[in-house]
């Protein structure tokens, strides 16, 4: 969970007591050479993604392989899934990350306002 950019998109809807937690009982293991593997690292990537509405993978979980993802909330403000876009590390370049993370979590408020929710809120406080 702590690789993927669904995963940290997931875990961005959550306070940092909790995702501490978290990864001191499953811990966080390296899948690829790019893999973050300190809280330190993990925290702030968390804290980004709690900013930006959207979290990056960057070869974090796969070799060759970008993904942008946003958390999506239900009725009762608990976030139920996340969507991504992923791509080849020549097709999602540094500078279009920011577009492409935008246009995701515009598309993640769109499916938690179907679903009832507030997009503009995160459940950072659990």
């Amino acid at each position: 969970m702590t690789a993927s950019g669904m995963g940290k998109a997931i875990l961005s809807c959550y306070s940092r007591d909790y995702v501490s937690e978290v990864v001191d009982r499953c811990g966080m293991r390296k899948v690829t050479s790019r893999t973050i593997t300190t809280w330190e690292d993990l925290d702030h990537d968390l804290g980004r993604a709690r900013q930006d509405g959207y979290s990056i993978d960057n070869e974090e979980f796969s070799p060759n392989l970008r993904c942008v993802a946003a958390p999506v909330y239900d009725s009762q403000q608990e976030v139920v899934c996340a969507i991504s876009v992923s791509g080849l590390p020549s097709r999602m370049r540094p500078e279009r990350m920011p577009m492409l993370g935008r246009l995701v979590a515009q598309t993640a408020a769109e499916l938690t306002a179907a679903l009832g929710g507030l997009p503009e809120k995160h459940a950072a406080t659990r």
